[in-house]
């Protein structure tokens, strides 16, 4: 995987400080940007994160800081979970669609596919119906590559009856995995972020695989990133109203910490199919089932304790954890594997039981590590793309 997670950090130009992180493995490149320099709240936590003996690095992003042939990062507070108002993220729209396009690539918006359909062990048309005008299509190809997400493309493969070709069918849709998350939010006493900048810079990955002194004999806990004060109009968004406005005034007190923990795969978490009820385009109902187990809940516990120390050390007088409840890291629903019983594609992502069809979205996963998975997506799709290449 090394040489793929290498080609894809050079395609969207990431950022980062390479050689600090204690779980960093072996790397053939260099990241392609230095790190920008840090706020004065990261500052903080950093420093108060080294007291405690721990390796705070900057957290590699996908943000433009040193083209200057583009617009670079100013630094904003508007960007996190939106696109970038200037065009200076690193994002498939902004670097790589457009020289596809420019290339050939036909890029069909609004189109639902409804159905993958099987002949003969192949795929032999993809059926689609354009959300704007209601018009069905068929496409051919030679390869059908599946990519719509952990939920979307387990949807998509039960939708079309695909399971009862492959003969580790029973996992499709089984497995779901979604971080168990909640953010450390330190309480400042005064405003928390001075310089009023973007400060998601920091990543601490020292609790990684255990730490005997905080968990004796727990074993993997996982990873500890740097949050930006939420926008005042986020919260008057979420919560309308003049107790909105209120609550919002407080947000400037607020800096975090978000903890990341690996969920365990478990058969029970699933995306099933009620093929009695329909929507408009004629997919099945999708019916989601998902619950942690008591060590993923535990382990959230201690990393969040831990969070506490390092939002203390900083300047933090008190703390209020923010339960996440998101499905933004699902992974795991069309696992990759080399048992054809326990997973339904192949070591190079192959369908099993179908010669043309690949998935390459983060379904594959079989476990979910405790990080974004967003790399590894983009890392297991160049590597499938370069064995069907060949």
């Amino acid at each position: 995987m090394e040489p793929f997670y290498t080609e894809a950090e050079q395609i969207l130009q990431i950022s980062g400080e390479a050689g600090i992180d204690p779980t960093e493995p072996h790397r053939s490149a260099p990241f392609p940007q230095g790190p920008a320099p840090l706020a004065e709240i990261s500052q903080r936590v950093k420093s108060s994160a080294e007291s405690l003996g721990l390796h705070p690095f900057q957290l590699p992003l996908a943000i433009n800081y040193e083209d200057k042939s583009r617009k670079t990062c100013t630094s904003c507070t508007t960007c996190d979970t939106f696109a970038c108002a200037i065009g200076a993220k690193n994002d498939l729209s902004t670097l790589v669609l457009p020289g596809l396009i420019a290339g050939g690539m036909e890029l069909l918006p609004n189109m639902v596919v409804t159905r993958l359909v099987e002949e003969n062990g192949q795929i032999s048309s993809v059926e689609a119906v354009s959300k704007t005008t209601g018009e069905r299509q068929v496409f051919k190809a030679k390869y059908v590559v599946l990519a719509a997400g952990a939920l979307g493309s387990a949807h998509l493969l039960l939708a079309s009856g695909l399971e009862a070709k492959n003969p580790g069918g029973a996992v499709i849709g089984r497995y779901l995995m979604r971080h168990v998350n909640a953010i450390v939010f330190g309480i400042f006493p005064g405003v928390a972020d001075k310089e009023g900048r973007f400060h998601k810079q920091l990543a601490i990955l020292d609790y990684y695989f255990g730490n005997e002194k905080l968990a004796p004999n727990f074993g993997k806990l996982g990873s500890l990133q740097q949050m930006p004060t939420p926008p005042m109009g986020l919260v008057q968004n979420e919560i309308p109203g003049p107790f909105g406005k209120l609550l919002s005034q407080g947000v400037r007190l607020l800096s975090g910490l978000l903890a990341i923990v690996e969920d365990q795969p478990q058969f029970s978490n699933s995306l099933t199919i009620n093929p009695l009820e329909r929507d408009k385009f004629g997919l099945p109902q999708p019916v989601i089932y998902h619950q942690y187990s008591q060590r993923d809940e535990a382990a959230l516990k201690i990393l969040t304790q831990a969070g506490k120390k390092i939002m203390y050390g900083a300047g933090a007088v008190a703390h209020y954890i923010h339960q996440i409840r998101t499905f933004s890291h699902a992974v795991g629903t069309v696992r990759m594997g080399s048992d054809p019983a326990t997973s339904a594609l192949d070591e190079n992502c192959q369908f099993r039981g179908v010669e043309n069809l690949y998935v390459t979205d983060g379904s594959v996963m079989p476990t979910s590590a405790a990080v974004n998975p967003s790399l590894t997506i983009a890392a297991n799709a160049l590597r499938v793309g370069a064995f069907l290449a060949k």
